[in-house]
């Protein structure tokens, strides 16, 4: 075999490597939550120094903001997720501009610390479940399962 030849087969397999690692990236939902925080976050912030709430301008299945009525303040982003109806996972991350990690849809569970940045939620009894990691002070990732 050639030169010329283990060269392209040396650069064809990098090349399959790096669009196989980037492929697994982009569909990874924590890396998601991670670059969306790294668009977005100073953005949705400073709108919200300014008493603006982003829910709408910003790339994202659904947003919901939580405040009066609720234990603390919150923007949350939904991401992506997959399931029908009582079988569903979602995944996004959330603005806490008390820098608290919260539940999904600050539901009456509790959370559980596992590391540091890293938090587990459960239903007694039930199925229900979930994650919520730090990402930067105010930013934070979380998945639901239902």
């Amino acid at each position: 075999m050639t030169k010329r030849k283990i060269f392209a087969i040396a650069v064809a397999v990098a090349l399959g490597t790096v669009c196989l690692v980037g492929i697994r990236l982009g569909i990874n939902p924590k890396f998601q939550a991670w670059v969306f925080v790294a668009r977005y976050g100073d953005y949705i912030e400073e709108k919200y120094e300014n008493h603006i709430i982003v829910t709408d301008s910003v790339p994202c299945i659904s947003a919901t903001y939580f405040n009066v009525g609720y234990r603390h303040e919150m923007i949350e982003y939904t991401l992506s997720g997959f399931g029908i109806a009582s079988s569903s996972t979602y995944y996004g991350c959330y603005y806490s501009p008390d820098d608290l990690p919260l539940v999904y849809g600050q539901m009456n569970y509790t959370l559980v610390k596992q590391s540091e940045g890293y938090w587990t939620w459960e239903e007694k009894g039930g199925d229900n479940h979930g994650e919520v990691a730090k990402i930067r002070d105010g930013w934070y990732y979380y998945s639901a399962s239902f």
